[in-house]
């Protein structure tokens, strides 16, 4: 995902980190699990506006929303899926 950092506008950061996602609910609702996610901190638009954008994109981009930053998680983004996942940011951020 160097790439992304690579092609994002100057205005946007985009950070590679170690983070947490929850399992979800069933019986482990609590339950985390270790990460990589890009997080990518906007200026403008707002990051909920940013999420909204890739929620509603083809094909969609599911991400979430921490201290006004846009967290792609990583463990669920296969490596062909890279350049589908950039392209998709990229229209984002544009729009």
């Amino acid at each position: 995902m160097r790439k992304l950092s690579r092609e994002l506008p100057a205005e946007f950061k985009a950070t590679l980190r170690e983070d947490s996602s929850q399992v979800g609910g069933g019986a482990l609702p609590l339950q985390a699990l270790p990460t990589w996610v890009v997080a990518i901190r906007p200026s403008t638009p707002a990051a909920a506006s940013l999420e909204e954008r890739l929620r509603k994109s083809t094909p969609p981009v599911i991400a979430r929303v921490k201290e006004e930053e846009v967290l792609l998680d990583l463990r669920t983004v296969a490596e062909e899926e890279e350049a589908v996942l950039l392209e998709a940011v990229k229209r984002a951020l544009k729009e």
